[in-house]
């Protein structure tokens, strides 16, 4: 025979169960929906993959201006000196090098003309039209 704590527990138990589920339904769902039926890309997993080759075959080092200027007497070294904020330019693009020298114009990620991909490359030929 169950006590009328056990009783109690196994309400609230429930209730949560009942509320899981109805946030589950109403929220997720709908998100798993159009994920399901949004247009796939592998272009991110094959930059990151050709990013990972590229280091792994180039010593590298990260440049200056983007190395770590959160700590006194960075200024000695360099770090920090001369980057550039994007948010404080127009369009929030700033032209900067972002990557080493060493593979300074090497492209990793290549947008395709499906989905919002396409939607992001015109972005990005604006960008280049339009820089500063």
């Amino acid at each position: 025979m169950q006590t009328s704590l056990a009783k109690k527990h196994d309400r609230k138990k429930m209730a949560l169960t009942v509320l899981f589920t109805v946030i589950c339904v109403i929220y997720v769902m709908p998100i798993l929906i159009v994920l399901m039926n949004s247009f796939k890309s592998n272009a991110a997993v094959n930059a990151i993959f050709a990013a990972m080759n590229s280091v792994k075959r180039t010593k590298t080092t990260v440049p200056v201006h983007l190395q770590d200027a959160h700590y006194g007497g960075h200024e000695k070294l360099g770090h920090g000196i001369g980057y550039k904020y994007a948010h404080d330019y127009p369009n929030h693009y700033v032209q900067q090098q972002y990557l080493p020298d060493e593979i300074k114009d090497e492209k990793f990620y290549e947008l395709s003309d499906m989905g919002y991909e396409k939607k992001l490359k015109e972005h990005m030929e604006f960008i280049r039209r339009n820089k500063q």
